[in-house]
């Protein structure tokens, strides 16, 4: 599947505004990967630890909305105008 196929399909299925690539650039990459840091040294399940993809965007500063690029890159007003192509290479 493709990364549009899975944020449409879990904006259908959850009913929600924005699928979840969007709502981690939202929210940002960086609070992400900490949250799920704190997450999996305090429980130890894998299911917290932060996904290769999000450690890729975090490492190379592409933080989301705020950065102006993560998942998507946006324009300078913070809309989406094109998934960002570095992310699954």
């Amino acid at each position: 599947s493709s990364m549009e196929d899975i944020e449409e399909t879990l904006t259908i299925i959850y009913g929600q505004r924005y699928g979840i690539f969007r709502m981690a650039d939202i929210v940002g990459i960086e609070r992400l990967v900490t949250l799920m840091e704190a997450m999996f040294n305090d429980f130890g399940e894998k299911h917290y630890k932060p996904n290769p993809l999000l450690w890729k965007l975090y490492r190379s500063n592409q933080l989301g909305v705020r950065t102006g690029k993560g998942f998507y890159e946006y324009d300078e007003n913070g809309n989406p105008v094109s998934i960002n192509k570095t992310v699954f290479n």
